[in-house]
C-alpha cells in the first residue's frame, strides 16, 4: 500500500508526499471504483485503469510532480536461437504489453509528459 509518494524536488533530491489514507486496499477494482463513484481520490499506477480517463470518468491530478524512478521491468532471453515456445511467449507479451508504447499509456492523453516522464 501506498503511505507515501516518493519525488524528486527542485534541486533533484528525493522527497515525499506524505497521505493521510482513509483506507487501504489491494483490490485494483475496487480502489477504481469509489474513485468513479466520486467517494476518495486513488493512487494508482497507469496499467491499473482501463478507458477512464479517455472516457472523461478519472483526472490524473498532480501531473507536475517529478516522480522518481521506480524502475523497469525487462524480459530478456539471451540466446539468439531460443525454443518455439519462449518466442511465443515474447510475442504474447507484446501482444500485452505494447512494442514501442506500453498500451496503458495510450490511455492517457499526454502521458508522455506528466510526471516528468523522459520517455
Amino acid at each position: 500500500m501506498i503511505d507515501k509518494i516518493k519525488y524528486l524536488d527542485n534541486t533533484g533530491n528525493e522527497a515525499f508526499i506524505q497521505l493521510n489514507t482513509a483506507y487501504k486496499v489491494n483490490e485494483v477494482e475496487m480502489l477504481i471504483n469509489t474513485a468513479l463513484a466520486g467517494e476518495m481520490l486513488t493512487v494508482t499506477t497507469a496499467q491499473m485503469i482501463e478507458n477512464e480517463v479517455l472516457e472523461g470518468k478519472l483526472i490524473p491530478i498532480m501531473t507536475h510532480i517529478n516522480l522518481a524512478d521506480y524502475g523497469k521491468f525487462y524480459a530478456v532471453y539471451p540466446h539468439r536461437n531460443s525454443p518455439l515456445k519462449t518466442r511465443l511467449f515474447i510475442e504474447t507479451l507484446k501482444e500485452v504489453v505494447g512494442v514501442k508504447v506500453p498500451i496503458w499509456e495510450t490511455r492517457i492523453p499526454g502521458f508522455d509528459k506528466m510526471y516528468n516522464n523522459k520517455n
